[in-house]
């Protein structure tokens, strides 16, 4: 994720300038994305809005340059993870046994999912690693924080991130 240049950015949308807001979702969505989906979380979209709820709520209290400005914004992530997490495990969905036809013709959501098997075939991949090697992974090479951000974003050390990351590839090197 290039940040280079937000620190205009992020002090327009400080100001409340719409445009600023609109440049910080197209540079930080797709990552926050990429972060969710491979957290194996039910709604990624919803938690990326989520993220940038609390964003807008506390974006006038922050202060720094743009790569702790991203640390930042993937703790808000990370904690809107746990939080959907906690939620889920009190209240878990109930799913029909049956899909239920609704008409449409054009491609279902399950169309669009079967479409992307190699994405699934990745997916499944992931699920042999741990739930912090997963955010590790997640954090590391998906949302393209540094060693330092990712240590940030997780509340854990820099020596703890790259001891993760370390076992992280090598499970996936022998999967």
């Amino acid at each position: 994720m290039n940040t280079s240049g937000l620190d205009g950015i992020i002090d327009a949308a400080q100001l409340g300038e719409e445009w600023a807001w609109s440049r910080l979702y197209e540079v930080l969505a797709p990552p926050l994305m990429g972060y969710f989906r491979v957290r194996d979380i039910g709604s990624p979209e919803d938690l990326v809005g989520e993220t940038f709820v609390q964003l807008a709520r506390n974006l006038s209290t922050f202060e720094g340059d743009s790569e702790s400005f991203r640390s930042w914004v993937f703790t808000i992530a990370h904690n809107r993870l746990s939080n959907e997490r906690r939620r889920f495990a009190r209240k878990p969905v109930k799913l029909l046994s049956e899909p239920i036809d609704d008409g449409r013709r054009s491609p279902s959501a399950e169309s669009d999912a079967l479409a992307e098997m190699s994405s699934n075939e990745a997916m499944e991949l992931l699920k042999v690693l741990t739930a912090d090697q997963r955010s590790v992974v997640a954090l590391r090479f998906i949302a393209d924080l540094s060693v330092n951000e990712t240590a940030t974003a997780m509340g854990v050390s820099p020596g703890a991130v790259k001891q993760l990351t370390r076992r992280a590839l090598e499970r996936l090197k022998k999967e």
